[in-house]
């Protein structure tokens, strides 16, 4: 006869203890063939429930790999991964994620956090648990990687772009300052390019005289330079982990 051990997770979160549900029943020990593990892990469940659910089935904790993987799934999915999505994307758990990211070693949702970081966070929120060592590790990150998307950003900012007809051109150029610069100036845009240019592309170019077919070509400009930046983000994360 096979022995099987059943177990409820229960865990204590900011908000109590929180039991995920009963399909987060894990089978241990010896398993039947013709039993399956279920889970509803879904939107339902917060950054916090998930991330509790992380750490008490992770390796070092409970060592629940099945229900560590899925929860590692859904973890990752909270991150957007695409540069016009986390433009406007916001959170009030990014130093948590990325310190989670580094000690569970989930890299695909680091180079997210860590612009998220630069644009939205004095880097004052780290929880408790995270050990100084991690906290300055992620700064040195952060202030090394911030000049960089400064000065790629700031000739984009600083310089009205041509278009294909010499009316939009001047239009652009006429506007330019009070739409673009003063704003960057004022809230920051500098630092944060994914967000700026998301700004950009949602200007009322049309309603300012510029003709429909210069502000398309203007808008895919500036997703190009969004997912150029992003790809820039790839060589500079991996100079700082040298």
């Amino acid at each position: 006869m096979l022995a099987i051990s059943i177990y409820c997770l229960t865990i204590s979160t900011g908000l109590g203890k929180f039991s995920p549900s009963v399909n987060h029943f894990f089978l241990i020990h010896h398993q039947p063939p013709n039993l399956t593990f279920t889970s509803d892990l879904s939107t339902a469940y917060s950054y916090e429930q998930i991330s509790s659910i992380m750490r008490a089935s992770s390796p070092d904790q409970l060592d629940v790999p099945r229900l560590y993987q899925e929860a590692t799934s859904y973890f990752k999915s909270l991150v957007p991964a695409q540069p016009e999505v986390i433009a406007t994307f916001r959170c009030d758990w990014a130093e948590d994620a990325m310190a989670l990211s580094i000690k569970f070693h989930i890299t695909e949702v680091q180079k997210p956090l860590i612009y998220y970081l630069i644009a939205h966070s004095e880097l004052d929120r780290f929880p408790s648990w995270v050990a100084p060592d991690m906290v300055e590790r992620i700064k040195q990150q952060v202030e090394t990687i911030m000049p960089r998307l400064i000065d790629q950003f700031s000739p984009v900012i600083f310089t009205p772009p041509p278009t294909s007809h010499m009316e939009c051109t001047d239009i652009i150029a006429d506007r330019w300052m009070t739409l673009v610069i003063t704003p960057a100036l004022r809230d920051g845009g500098t630092g944060k390019p994914l967000d700026f240019l998301e700004t950009m592309k949602g200007l009322e170019w049309e309603r300012e005289g510029v003709c429909k077919d210069c502000v398309a070509d203007k808008r895919d400009e500036w997703m190009e330079e969004q997912r150029k930046i992003w790809e820039l983000l790839d060589g500079w994360i991996s100079e700082t982990q040298k």
